[in-house]
């Protein structure tokens, strides 16, 4: 059972992995929020460096996959993000932005192995991030239109994926803890899917999703500088 559970929760988030790839390149955005991607890469590559020290387990494997995609996924946010910050960054300084952010994941990740001890670290972090991208991503609802950069793949999949690693580390290895955060994480996450179903995808409307790369960003400055012009003049925020 244990397998099994570990199994799926690893089948389910690497479908959510490779369906934000898909659809960052698609819809030319980022299709996870910056500081949950941020916390989920720090987590794998800790983790997944940490287990192919010891004897290898299905966990370390998962670990590893996960962190190539989600270094896709952050190759995804380098390239489309900036973009869909409410205020345009210029490029030197959202990339310091993202080199400030990973370094900040890694060094919370290091803190929970440094207070809790590995077993017990990689399990709170997990959940602690779990939930922080559970409410994120209905964030990145409300902030743009359409299901741009969203889909019922990616919202079901994560869904899955977490309730597999509550299951296992909530019920299974008997954590309340673990158990409270999963069932908090299942709210939002059931929320999400309500949410993009009552939502048009753009793929099926046939209307062309917003591009969000630089030749984009660099018309951006001017729309601002419109929107920004005092009422007198007659002259959202995406994440």
């Amino acid at each position: 059972m244990p397998t099994a559970l570990a199994l799926l929760s690893g089948a389910a988030w690497t479908v959510t992995c490779i369906a934000c790839i898909v659809l960052g390149f698609r819809h030319r955005t980022s299709c996870m929020p910056a500081v949950p991607l941020a916390l989920n890469f720090s987590w794998e590559c800790v983790y997944a460096v940490q287990g192919l020290r010891q004897p290898f387990t299905v966990q370390t494997g998962i670990d590893v996959v996960w962190a190539v995609f989600d270094a896709v996924i952050i190759v995804t946010f380098l390239r489309f993000g900036r973009a869909e910050q409410p205020r345009l960054l210029p490029r030197a300084r959202f990339t310091s932005w993202i080199v400030l952010l990973l370094a900040t994941a890694f060094a919370v990740q290091l803190l929970f192995i440094h207070e809790f001890g590995p077993h017990a670290a990689t399990r709170y972090s997990a959940f602690l991030m779990n939930v922080v991208m559970s409410i994120a991503f209905l964030g990145l609802w409300a902030a743009r239109p359409a299901r741009r950069g969203q889909s019922l793949v990616i919202a079901w999949s994560k869904f899955v994926g977490t309730l597999a690693a509550t299951a296992l580390s909530g019920v299974v290895e008997d954590s309340a803890f673990i158990l409270g955060l999963g069932m908090i994480c299942a709210v939002f996450d059931a929320l999400y899917v309500l949410v993009l179903l009552h939502r048009a995808d753009p793929d099926q409307t046939g209307s062309a999703p917003e591009q969000a790369d630089d030749t984009t960003a660099r018309t951006l400055p001017t729309t601002h500088d419109r929107r920004a012009r005092p009422a007198a003049t007659n002259g959202r925020t995406a994440s």
